[in-house]
């Protein structure tokens, strides 16, 4: 086969496959309508209920008088006349049980409930939901739950014979019922009023809204407008305003393929250290030196020591030459050594028996207190000293300051995400550095994108 023509056809595959590509959206950047925009009508409603979980083992409620009000109330619906303070409530729970109802939810369909205790109740586990209606916001009822609780965890212990620790995992006093609730009354919706069909994006954005409402009028057909940032509406052609024609229309407006505008962002999240940015974020030319300053503070415990010899100060006769009497005034000390009974004396007084001069070091002197009374040489035993040289424990704080040294890095100008990321890592920084960074590149004017900190 002539080179030539294989060549066309492979062009020819070429250009076919991104046309395919091009219409069924899968270019980059193209996205549907249905994955960023909602149709209005179409959304959850939120019923709730009042009812009670039986059948808990004693974890229930402690008696309540709603709680048991709430019990008598059910046994008359059964010809059981028992009156309120007579209901014991220790089985059984007062529980709040809420669901989201789906539009378009038909009669009989099923959906998914949470049951959560309302009063003291310790625990969920192996409980069985009674019969509960679910009413909208407007008081009518829309569904009906009952059966089986699920609450993934268990509450152990805190029972008699002495025992008051318990176990608890997860959250007992919150449980789920799949499929609890029988749908009776469904949501109608009215997706065309007076022939218009609004489409509303998730998150609102001018430039992305005109794109829609262009695609729309591009691969469908002129019959839209965007009417804010996050609206755009729709008119309807009459061929396909008939209940039957109706979700044929929404299914091809939902599959409209369009670019939407992102505004450049940058979440952190401090607690965790994580960082996320869009690929439009641009960092003008600006020079960052980021280095940590460390401060340590060392509290410690010192031993102070004295020398050998210096003792408490006390010597009785026949001591060193460097050591002298004690003295007080012109009295001096004299000591018991049977006893340690001391007292003090003048000059020329009597000494009594068995007491001999008191000595100290000389290098060292010690100063005497008085006796309990105040008075010297008040008699054996009555003289107090005070302490001489002893071993101490004194406290010591050493303040180090470390700054590291970084020098100022020079960066260009950075129109896409991938260049800041390349850049940052160059700098060797870790990702609570860099959210430092960011927020002075914000302060500076260089970065241009909407820093959001969780």
């Amino acid at each position: 086969m002539n080179s030539s023509i294989l060549f066309n056809r492979f062009r020819l595959i070429a250009i076919g496959l991104l046309l395919w590509a091009c219409c069924h959206g899968k270019i980059f950047g193209q996205t549907r309508i249905k994955d960023v925009a909602v149709v209005q009508g179409v959304r959850d409603n939120q019923l709730i209920g009042y009812g009670l979980v039986a059948g808990l083992d004693g974890q229930g409620d402690s008696d309540p008088i709603s709680t048991q009000q709430a019990v008598s109330n059910l046994l008359l619906n059964f010809q059981i006349n028992v009156s309120a303070q007579n209901v014991k409530a220790k089985n059984t729970a007062a529980v709040i049980v809420t669901a989201l109802i789906h539009s378009g939810a038909t009669n009989g369909s099923k959906i998914d409930v949470v049951v959560s205790s309302l009063s003291d109740a310790k625990s969920l586990q192996g409980g069985t939901l009674l019969r509960t209606e679910l009413k909208g916001t407007d008081g009518v009822i829309y569904a009906v739950a009952q059966g089986p609780l699920s609450i993934g965890g268990f509450y152990a212990g805190g029972g008699g014979g002495g025992a008051s620790a318990t176990l608890t995992k997860n959250h007992p006093t919150v449980g789920e019922i799949p499929d609890g609730a029988i749908v009776e009354r469904e949501i109608t919706t009215d997706y065309f009023a007076n022939g218009v069909l609004e489409v509303s994006l998730r998150d609102g954005d001018f430039t992305s809204a005109v794109r829609m409402a262009n695609a729309i009028n591009e691969q469908v057909a002129p019959l839209a407008s965007a009417i804010s940032q996050k609206t755009v509406r729709i008119y309807v052609p009459k061929e396909s305003q008939p209940p039957e024609k109706q979700l044929e229309f929404i299914a091809r407006i939902e599959n409209v393929v369009f670019q939407p505008d992102l505004a450049a962002r940058i979440v952190m999240n401090e607690k965790t250290g994580t960082i996320v940015a869009n690929s439009r974020i641009k960092i003008d030319s600006v020079a960052v030196a980021h280095g940590n300053l460390t401060v340590s503070i060392v509290n410690s415990l010192n031993v102070s020591q004295p020398n050998s010899g210096t003792g408490n100060g006390n010597f009785l006769g026949g001591g060193s030459p460097a050591q002298v009497p004690v003295t007080r005034g012109s009295d001096t000390e004299y000591v018991d050594p049977t006893t340690g009974a001391t007292l003090f004396l003048p000059q020329g007084q009597a000494v009594p028996a068995g007491y001999q001069v008191a000595l100290q070091n000389a290098d060292m002197p010690r100063v005497a207190a008085a006796d309990a009374t105040g008075a010297p040489g008040a008699g054996a035993g009555a003289a107090a000293l005070a302490n001489g040289p002893s071993t101490a424990i004194t406290g010591a704080t050493t303040v180090n300051a470390e700054e590291e040294k970084k020098d100022l890095v020079v960066f260009n100008d950075m129109p896409t995400v991938q260049d800041v990321a390349a850049a940052l890592n160059a700098l060797g920084v870790t990702p609570r550095d860099m959210m430092a960074i960011f927020q002075e590149m914000k302060e500076a004017g260089a970065l241009q994108a909407e820093l959001i900190v969780h």
